[in-house]
């Protein structure tokens, strides 16, 4: 799942877009049940979301947590890959996988660096 947030600190109604949510059916880590709700109840509560995302905006570079290392126990049976850019003049974004901890994560931190510089050199 892929997540773009940008401009948390400005307002109450920030973006957030995301994508391929439903590729998590396909991953043998959750056919339970119940894993499968909490994650959709964490993309149904975008407030929450956000509060989880927020504090990975101020980094630098690309970051990956596995696990309980997640804020949040929401996010402790799943992957997290995130890296903050730039996109335009004021406006910061973060871009974020949320996955099984066995993802492919070199692949992963590839897609989301070129996806931040190509996002970041849009905008000059």
């Amino acid at each position: 799942v892929a997540y773009l947030l940008s401009d948390l600190d400005k307002s109450n109604d920030e973006p957030v877009h995301f994508s391929g949510d439903m590729n998590i059916f396909d991953q043998p880590e959750f056919d339970e049940v119940k894993k499968i709700k909490s994650f959709f109840h964490l993309l149904e509560s975008k407030k929450k979301l956000i509060k989880l995302l927020n504090p990975y905006m101020k980094e630098n570079g690309i970051h990956v947590r596995i696990g309980k290392e997640n804020t949040g126990e929401e996010l402790e049976n799943f992957s997290l890959v995130t890296v903050p850019c730039r996109v335009g003049e004021n406006a910061n974004a973060l871009l974020a996988v949320i996955g099984p901890k066995r993802m492919h994560y070199p692949k992963v931190m590839s897609l989301l660096d070129y996806t931040s510089k190509i996002l970041e050199d849009k905008e000059e």
